[in-house]
């Protein structure tokens, strides 16, 4: 590919990023909208929990349907469509039944096996592309993470003129320009499964080469345990800012200055990679989370402490984020890397079930500041299991 199509690509790639990330950063306040319909912890957490069986299955079929098909554009347009229309319609929904919770525990979990297996599968584009194009992986994604975290902010003003069920409509709407800049962009793998498609015994090759990789096991088990705590956080934050005082109206803001400080983590992703592995991005990442938890857990009466907490978040996300998905995508077989994207987001949707169903449990029956001390041992945990050095499965 030449010097052209590859500056084509990479501007088609961050254009679609910023619309993408925009209408996702609006998609955060499901959570908020179930809360002001009267939707307690632990019913979150039940509907959280089937939402997260329900992608589960969704994420493995996605990922398995993308790999024989060799092409990861077939799915991630319907999918995409599907999710972010879907989604839009919710306060549609409840407006018409009542805001029941039944409504709510049915309809959630079928927008959801669309919505989050796009994200994965976006992510997925971008990453791919970038290592098969040579394309600034850091750079991309760190202007979609200035989109997110400006989307924060706009959700702000959103919330307070227009009303809550706009972070819903507006996502819909801009699903037509999404798609419309997916089209042209490069289906990663297309052009080697059309020259060669792997047979049936060099597939299920790979499938073991994947599975008996005891880094990339100790990887998933290592997001299965950090996705606990991080599921905690994403679901019973606005709780926690209620419970101090805060107020969940800030929450807006804590995702906007958490998204717009992923950014410089992103953008040093080249240069910390030149000196550290992966593996140990991931670790100073989940510990960062790990102290913006502790701001969580000190505040009191004030917003302050989790501008804070999402000042160390931001960081630790984008160190993350950026080495999460190159690391599974170093691990996985050729044939075989939306498979291990998927089996990646199937350990953050399991872990996800069990974070709802007992952190909301837990949360109705602790202070804020005991259940963000569990989050804290959680995270140490997951780093401990990182820790732990094997060698990886050529």
């Amino acid at each position: 590919m030449n010097k052209n199509n590859k500056r084509a690509q990479s501007s088609l790639l961050t254009v679609m990023a910023v619309f993408m990330y925009f209408a996702n950063s609006l998609c955060c306040y499901q959570g908020v909208y179930l809360q002001k319909a009267g939707i307690s912890a632990s019913g979150l957490g039940l509907i959280n929990t089937v939402t997260n069986l329900a992608v589960i299955v969704a994420m493995s079929v996605w990922g398995t349907v993308s790999d024989r098909s060799g092409s990861l554009k077939k799915v991630l347009i319907p999918v995409t469509a599907a999710g972010f229309l879907s989604y839009g319609l919710i306060p549609l929904i409840s407006d018409r039944a009542g805001g029941m919770f039944w409504v709510f525990l049915i309809y959630i979990p079928l927008v959801r096996i669309f919505l989050n297996p796009m994200n994965s599968l976006n992510e997925n584009l971008i990453v791919r592309d970038c290592a098969e194009m040579s394309l600034n992986y850091g750079v991309i994604r760190s202007v979609g993470a200035l989109t997110y975290s400006l989307g924060g902010f706009a959700a702000v003003w959103i919330l307070n003129r227009l009303g809550i069920q706009w972070t819903f409509y507006i996502p819909a709407i801009l699903a037509v320009p999404v798609i419309l800049l997916i089209l042209p962009i490069r289906d990663p793998g297309a052009e080697a499964a059309s020259e060669d498609k792997p047979l049936k015994e060099d597939r299920r090759a790979q499938y073991r080469m994947l599975w008996a990789n005891r880094a990339f096991l100790i990887f998933i088990a290592y997001i299965f345990v950090q996705m606990i705590a991080c599921g905690c956080v994403d679901s019973f934050l606005p709780y926690i800012m209620d419970a101090s005082g805060a107020g969940s109206e800030n929450y807006g803001l804590f995702l906007g200055v958490t998204a717009l400080c992923e950014i410089p983590a992103m953008l040093l992703l080249s240069r910390l990679h030149a000196r550290f592995h992966y593996r140990a991005l991931l670790m100073i990442g989940t510990g960062l989370m790990t102290v913006a938890c502790v701001f969580f857990a000190i505040a009191s009466g004030s917003v302050v402490p989790f501008i804070l907490g999402a000042l160390v978040q931001g960081l630790g996300n984008g160190l993350w984020i950026t080495s999460s998905y190159n690391y599974v995508y170093e691990l996985a077989p050729e044939n075989l890397k939306a498979t291990a994207q998927a089996a990646m987001t199937i350990a953050l949707s399991v872990a996800g079930i069990l974070a709802n169903a007992v952190g909301g449990v837990l949360y109705d029956t602790m202070s804020a500041r005991r259940f963000c001390m569990v989050l804290i041992i959680i995270f140490a945990a997951s780093i401990g299991l990182l820790a732990v050095r094997v060698k990886e499965t050529d």
